[in-house]
């Protein structure tokens, strides 16, 4: 599995693809089955959040994508952290990353909204060489 990381034409936030599909397409077609109004309304994190010299999806989660040992790797389209955020642990090891226990902190178990059970979503494992390459191309 291998990541890439573009920056949007002219703006200043990131669009994640994982094994040549948009993160947004993928979180979209999974969320179908709960909502089809709001499933994959995401978008990308600011590029200063993203990219190295910044270690947000690394060790360090940026102050406003940080959520109890889960960081937000999406935003809402919006643009303000924490209205609609998609959150993930990121478990880094000698040779790979992984993301994995995917959530939607607005459809937690307790959400008057309805749960959102990301639990068939398998982990995402990159190579760690890979991934950091990524974090490094800033456009």
């Amino acid at each position: 599995m291998y990541i890439v990381i573009k920056t949007i034409d002219d703006q200043d936030y990131t669009d994640i693809y994982i094994n040549n599909k948009r993160l947004v397409e993928i979180l979209r077609e999974f969320e179908l089955q709960y909502d089809s109004d709001i499933a994959g309304l995401y978008r990308g994190l600011p590029t200063d959040v993203v990219f190295l010299p910044s270690r947000h999806l690394l060790d360090q989660p940026y102050q406003w994508y940080d959520y109890d040992g889960k960081i937000s790797v999406l935003e809402c389209e919006c643009g303000f952290p924490g209205c609609w955020d998609f959150n993930i642990k990121i478990t880094l090891e000698d040779d790979k990353v992984i993301w994995s226990e995917f959530e939607q902190p607005h459809r937690s178990i307790d959400s008057a909204g309805g749960y959102w059970s990301y639990d068939k979503l398998k982990p995402f494992v990159f190579d760690r060489k890979q991934y950091e390459v990524e974090l490094s191309k800033k456009a």
